[in-house]
């Protein structure tokens, strides 16, 4: 009983190997955004970027809200990747710009070196985006940044249509990074809007009380973590998929089937493969191929049968007489993927990998000779003169009692009178 537990065992583990193995990677059916999220997120949370955080503490922000303000940060900062970098910039008459810092483990102590109190005076808000921009531009900056803006009122410099901010805007132009960027007014009217002029394409939220302030920051770090994954996933849904050719081996006369690999080199998103085509270059050589679906997982590789048909000609008559030839296999497929819909609607992302291979030229060899007509022809012949040479070296009178061995076999035979002959195998 303990063995064929044992084989059961065994038996069950093989089975898992064969039709289980392999990392899971996405659940059956269209996943949602949130899904793609979890499924690239440790990845997600290993890319740097910038985020560069404007607070107002000018005179429209008063002790309670600053201080709401501060706590709200803190709690953002925790949600962050430990890797992100961030710069504080409080500004009212004049910007003051904390060291860039990684978020790390204790991310609170940022947030203490922000003043402890509202400055008070005028808001200037073009000093912070002066020194936001300066930020974003020095040499170690990452390649992703988001820029906020929580104010709390107007801009005292009423310049928004000014030299200085179109010297802003084209700053911010030769800024080599992506920016994404968001306004939090905390008042009806704030210069939020005044963020546009900078970058475009600003995302200024409707008034937001103080209450309602996470929340918003939430969504600020939630559209970060979609620019990130976004990244991630442009770079995965362009590699073509591989086709590796077996190096040995030709197509030989008649019917014959090689394994050909297909592999994905996919990070993340997985794929399918349908409508599979194969050509040749020799129109004597038929080629064909599965036409699938074949799912494919990040990473995983498959054998694909390819079924080749050459006629080499007839048979010759000469014993040995090859036939030779060449010809070029090219495979084509269409390359899909289930997670389209959220790829397409929710990330601006769109499938482009490709079947990809070079034209496999491979060798056409068979040997069209009559070699085993001629073998088999000579074995007879000479099966037949032993035959004969030893019936001329035994004539009939000669023979009393005699023992021969013809094709394996002893024959043994006595004669009384060369009539009378009896033969009888030994």
């Amino acid at each position: 009983m303990r063995r064929l537990g044992r084989l059961v065992a065994v038996a069950m583990i093989f089975a898992g190997l064969v039709f289980g193995g392999g990392p899971a990677v996405a659940a059956p059916g269209t996943p949602t955004l949130d899904d793609v999220l979890a499924l690239v997120g440790n990845d997600v949370d290993r890319a740097t970027a910038d985020v560069v955080v404007m607070i107002d503490v000018s005179a429209s922000m008063d002790d309670i809200s600053y201080a709401r303000v501060k706590e709200s940060l803190a709690g953002y900062l925790k949600t962050l990747a430990p890797v992100d970098q961030v710069t504080l910039v409080a500004y009212a008459r004049n910007a003051t710009v904390t060291a860039t810092q990684r978020v790390g483990t204790n991310p609170g102590r940022m947030i203490d070196s922000l003043p402890p109190a509202p400055l008070g005076g005028p808001a200037d808000l073009g000093t912070a985006v002066d020194a936001t921009i300066s930020t974003l531009r020095r040499p170690t900056a990452p390649g992703l940044a988001t820029v906020l803006l929580i104010t709390a009122g107007p801009d005292a410099t009423n310049a928004a249509q000014g030299a200085e901010w179109k010297a802003l805007a084209k700053q911010a132009r030769a800024v080599w990074q992506r920016v994404d960027a968001w306004a939090i007014p905390l008042a009806e009217v704030t210069s939020a809007p005044l963020l546009t002029k900078v970058w475009s394409a600003a995302t200024v939220v409707p008034e937001t009380t103080i209450d309602d302030l996470p929340a918003m920051l939430g969504q600020v770090r939630d559209s970060a973590r979609r620019i990130k994954a976004r990244n991630l996933l442009a770079g995965d849904l362009v590699k073509p998929i591989r086709v590796n050719w077996p190096e040995y081996g030709g197509v030989p006369h008649g019917r014959s089937v090689t394994e050909v690999e297909v592999k994905s080199p996919l990070k993340y998103v997985p794929v399918t493969l349908d409508k599979f085509r194969i050509t040749s270059t020799n129109p004597r050589v038929r080629v064909s191929v599965p036409r699938g679906p074949i799912e494919l997982r990040p990473g995983q590789a498959i054998k694909v049968p390819i079924t080749a048909h050459w006629d080499a000609g007839p048979r010759r008559k000469w014993p040995f007489f090859t036939v030779d030839g060449r010809t070029e296999l090219k495979m084509s497929a269409r390359v899909t993927t289930s997670w389209s819909p959220v790829l397409n609607n929710e990330l601006d992302l769109t499938l482009t990998s490709t079947l990809a291979g070079e034209p496999k030229k491979t060798a056409l060899s068979a040997q069209r000779g009559s070699f085993w007509y001629w073998l088999s022809a000579l074995v007879l012949i000479a099966v037949l003169a032993e035959i004969l040479v030893w019936w001329w070296r035994h004539p009939p009178e000669k023979r009393r009692k005699r023992t021969v061995t013809v094709a394996g076999t002893s024959f043994t035979w006595e004669e009384k009178e060369v009539r009378d002959a009896s033969m009888t195998p030994s």
